[in-house]
Formats: C-alpha cells, structure tokens, sequence
C-alpha cells in the first residue's frame, strides 16, 4: 500500500494532476482577495450601515458581501454556483504575464 501511494503521487507530480482539491468550485484565491479587498473598504469608508452595498455593481457586491461574510457556500452561489465553467465566475484572479522568466 505504501509503495501504491508513493506511485500516485510520483505519477501526479509528473503529469502535475493535484491532488485533494474540489473541481467544480471557484477558486479560493479569489475568495480570499475579496475578504482582503472588504477589510480595506470597511476601513476606508469608516463609519457605515451594515448591509450598505460598497461596491457600484450590485452582482460583484453580493459576492464580495458573502465573503466578507465568510460563508464560502454563499460565496460559491453568488458566483453562479458548483460545476461552472471558470470563464462565467464574476470574479478570478488577474494573473499578469512577465517577459522574463521569474528567478
């Protein structure tokens, strides 16, 4: 059993297949920048109701309100829900493409 278990995950490393991660649900990493993003609003804007949106767009604000939250399954709703194509998500992560190779 032992030896099977170093096989998957030599032959995972190799075809870079994760392991023990859900599919079908958006990424976390946004999920977190958005309870960054939350934090930092509450702080600029000071003093204001609770449940006051924050964001103009009143889609992206219930995203961000569920992460702000911290329920993680309001979250995957207001995103459109499990087993959605990364595409159609509201929000994902903005990944930058550099020139040169990073060291």
């Amino acid at each position: 059993l032992r030896d099977s278990a170093e096989h998957v995950s030599a032959w995972a490393s190799l075809h870079r297949v994760q392991q023990f991660r859900f599919f079908g649900i958006p990424g976390r990493q946004a999920y977190r920048e958005l309870r960054l993003l939350a934090g930092q609003a509450a702080r600029v804007q000071g003093e204001r109701k609770a449940g006051a949106p924050v964001l103009d767009n009143p889609r992206l604000d219930a995203v961000l309100a569920a992460a702000d939250a911290g329920c993680f399954a309001t979250y995957i709703m207001k995103q459109g829900g499990v087993l959605v194509p990364r595409k159609h998500h509201l929000v994902r992560t903005a990944y930058e493409l550099n020139d040169e190779p990073s060291a």
